[in-house]
């Protein structure tokens, strides 16, 4: 057999995958509306979460980039916790 082989898309698959998702994000939703002072704490993880250089040649390239990545997550939490209030 030498040929590719395409199985049939079945709707219920599709169905199933949004239901997953949707009962995730609906989970995700409790815990985050019933936990006191989540975007506080939230904050307090990221900011201190720091970077530290990782000794090979371009140790100074990966210690910027984890440093711009932990600026735009603190900024990205602010922002939604802004949007919050």
């Amino acid at each position: 057999m030498s040929g590719t082989t395409h199985r049939e898309w079945n709707w219920s698959e599709g169905l199933i995958t949004a239901l997953a998702v949707g009962g995730f994000l609906v989970i995700l939703g409790v815990v985050f509306g019933l936990t006191p002072g989540i975007p506080q704490k939230i904050i307090l993880f990221f900011t201190d979460l720091t970077g530290a250089p990782y000794p090979s040649a371009s140790s100074q390239f990966v210690y910027l980039h984890l440093q711009i990545l932990l600026n735009t997550l603190m900024f990205m939490v602010q922002h939604q916790i802004s949007l919050l209030e």
